[in-house]
């Protein structure tokens, strides 16, 4: 008894003594859209610390409203995803990490995908897409401490170079019911007049299906907003 005691008081001693390197994050930006965002900072030295951030989308709808524009019904669909963002921070000299201006850099990875069912001129479709992306960038950002405890944490600009990769797939139980075969059309006109944005398009249909793949780099602005505990 004496020794398990003794175990669990160096235990606390420990976290004790390493109280001040660690902070858990919520990120406030994407939870309007289902996206939850959890962040872990470590610091690792006077001015510098580790972050990671994972995000992962509530399996939800697509966003309703939009079928009565588009021309569909909506009998079933499903939007889900994840990424993940590790980055390292370089803290300015005025505060310690993690408080204070910061430039970090980084990577991001994700996936998100939509599977649904829909009806359309009469007839239903079944559909499938999928985006992944795969990028590195850079932040800037001012991380607040207040109390010494909890923190706000605003990446306020910052620029990613993402490769994005998409795939999708329609089909039809009856076939001749959509028009795939101009919707197929449309792309490659599209394509061919927008070589740039376009290029590496590869699109196949037939009376009852459509295939669609593309890949293509892309910049982006970026900007998170988050609130923490610091222990």
């Amino acid at each position: 008894m004496k020794k398990l005691c003794l175990l669990l008081t160096l235990v606390v001693a420990v976290l004790f003594v390493n109280a001040q390197d660690n902070v858990v994050k919520l990120g406030l930006d994407g939870l309007a859209n289902g996206k939850i965002n959890l962040e872990y900072e470590r610091v690792i030295m006077e001015h510098q610390s580790a972050n990671i951030r994972a995000s992962i989308y509530i399996p939800r709808s697509y966003p309703y409203g939009l079928e009565s524009n588009l021309g569909y019904t909506i009998v079933d669909d499903r939007i889900t995803g994840f990424a993940i963002n590790p980055e390292y921070r370089f803290y300015g000299k005025k505060h310690d990490a993690p408080e204070g201006f910061y430039t970090s850099v980084g990577f991001n990875y994700g996936q998100y995908s939509l599977n649904g069912d829909y009806m359309h001129n009469g007839a239903l479709t079944e559909n499938k897409v999928k985006l992944s992306f795969l990028g590195a960038g850079i932040q800037f950002g001012y991380q607040w401490v207040f109390n010494d405890m909890i923190t706000v944490d605003w990446a306020f600009f910052g620029m990613r170079l993402n490769r994005i990769t998409l795939s999708g797939e329609s089909s039809t139980d009856t076939p001749g019911s959509i028009d795939y075969i101009g919707v197929r059309d449309d792309i490659l006109e599209f394509q061919n007049s927008y070589t740039f944005l376009a290029r590496n398009v590869d699109v196949q249909a037939g009376d009852d299906y459509l295939d669609i793949s593309t890949h293509t780099f892309l910049p982006y602005p970026t900007m998170k907003l988050s609130i923490g505990f610091k222990f």
